[in-house]
């Protein structure tokens, strides 16, 4: 046999014996066969150690390494070269704490699941659809899905143009703008506008709504090409009939959405026993007693209306907010949103104001009517462009908020609600261009005169 490389003594553990260290020379054992008659061509590795009765128990190299390697992890107290597991290096000398970054970590096996926290600005740089986190901004959970992020659950769920009655106009929540009247930005409320476009509220022409107070309670394509108008609900915007109750649209109602119904008593009557004196002062004659009705004096004040409490309408135009950064801007949209009512109610009043000092009054007609039913005779017939006003036949001689008059609205059968300060309503119907016909009075106050004017050229 050819000399082999010596190899160092080794302890194979108590009751195991030892490797002897072998030298040049030296040779194998009878009892065992040369290492080269053990391949694995002659030999398996399990026939090797199990022996048979002709076959003696050999040291193959395979076996010698599986010794030799646990006789040195018998002692070992460190890895020769530290690994690392998950990111935590490891080299046998302490133990080590493992986050695996696929599963959700507890802070117990009874307590709470523990999920990513962070601004807007620190989400994912490519998310994907299921993702969760919470945001630290808007102190709310959120998850990734159809190409955004989106809350869920513990904030508000309600549809967009949802609207809702909010206690106090300076502290409207987030996603949510007043029923003002005003216009806003398609770009700033996107989904609104898709909203709009897609006829999921009702909508009007934009000269018929700023025309007809009726009409008000309708949206609007605004501007035509960057804004649209929302309805006005809380009566801020110039010439509009009043805040609003809201109802169903059947029986009594308008039938026709986002049309407002002037308020109204139902009808009745009055029946009261008359006759005359005979004898005694006082004392009514009941064989001539009749039965009639009679008109009584006028009481009350500008409206009907039952007990009620005075806050908002408020709209919902938004839920989800995109590039969300430093700033809140879920509320930074409500704000702005609110600011545009008060502005536009500005505005209006303004051009109200610029109107009639802009144009030339004429008297259309004249009289003392406080009924129903009553035909007014114009003077000349009505024309597009006309803005058309009443002033009532009190003491104060208080004119009504004014009507710029549009081809549709001449085309007859229409009706105007003309608003007087603090003095109510008054309800003409545009019988013809040249005919007005009295249909409401809510305050008890007639009217004397109807004047009409024109820009100044």
């Amino acid at each position: 046999m050819a000399d082999v490389t010596p190899l160092k003594l080794v302890d194979l553990g108590a009751g195991q014996g030892q490797l002897r260290e072998m030298q040049a020379g030296d040779k194998i054992p009878g009892d065992l066969l040369p290492a080269t008659e053990w391949s694995a061509d002659t030999v398996s590795q399990a026939e090797a150690e199990t022996g048979t009765a002709t076959i003696r128990r050999a040291w193959t190299s395979e076996r010698v390494r599986q010794a030799v390697g646990a006789a040195n992890a018998f002692s070992a107290t460190k890895l020769q070269v530290a690994r690392t597991i998950n990111g935590v290096s490891f080299d046998g000398t302490a133990d080590i704490t493992v986050a695996d970054p696929t599963k959700v970590p507890l802070t117990s096996t009874t307590g709470a699941a523990v999920i990513p926290a962070g601004t807007g600005a620190q989400r994912p740089a490519s998310p994907v659809n299921g993702q969760l986190r919470y945001n630290s901004e808007t102190s709310q959970f959120e998850g990734y899905q159809g190409g955004g992020w989106k809350p869920i659950g513990g904030g508000d769920s309600s549809p967009l143009f949802s609207v809702m009655w909010w206690p106090q106009r300076s502290a409207v929540p987030a996603g949510y703008v007043v029923a003002d009247g005003q216009t806003i930005s398609r770009a700033t409320y996107p989904d609104a506008w898709v909203g709009i476009q897609a006829g999921n509220v009702p909508t009007v022409a934009e000269a018929t709504w700023q025309s007809t107070a009726a009409e008000r309670g309708k949206y609007t394509t605004g501007d035509g090409s960057s804004t649209f108008r929302l309805p006005d609900y809380n009566g801020k915007f110039s010439g509009s009939l009043g805040a609003v109750f809201l109802r169903g649209d059947g029986v009594l109602s308008a039938e026709i959405a986002g049309v407002i119904q002037i308020d109204e008593l139902r009808a009745h009557s009055h029946t009261f026993g008359v006759g005359t004196t005979d004898g005694a002062a006082g004392v009514a004659d009941s064989s001539r007693a009749q039965t009639g009705t009679i008109s009584t004096d006028s009481t009350g004040g500008n409206e009907t209306r039952p007990l009620n409490v005075t806050g908002c309408w408020v709209i919902k135009l938004f839920g989800a907010v995109t590039e969300v950064g430093s700033a809140n801007a879920a509320q930074l949209a409500s704000d702005y949103a609110n600011l545009a009512g008060r502005v536009s109610t500005a505005e209006s009043k303004v051009a109200a104001l610029e109107a009639g000092i802009k144009q030339t009054p004429e008297l259309l007609w004249s009289g003392n009517i406080g009924s129903n039913g009553v035909a007014l005779n114009l003077s000349r017939p009505l024309a597009a462009g006309d803005m058309i006003w009443l002033q009532h036949s009190d003491a104060a001689k208080l004119n009504s908020h004014p009507f710029v008059l549009t081809q549709e609205l001449l085309a007859g059968g229409r009706a105007l609600y003309f608003i007087f300060a603090g003095s109510g309503v008054t309800v003409l119907i545009i019988t013809n261009a040249s005919t007005l016909t009295t249909k409401g009075f809510t305050s008890g106050y007639g009217i004397e005169k109807v004047y009409a004017s024109r820009a100044k050229n």
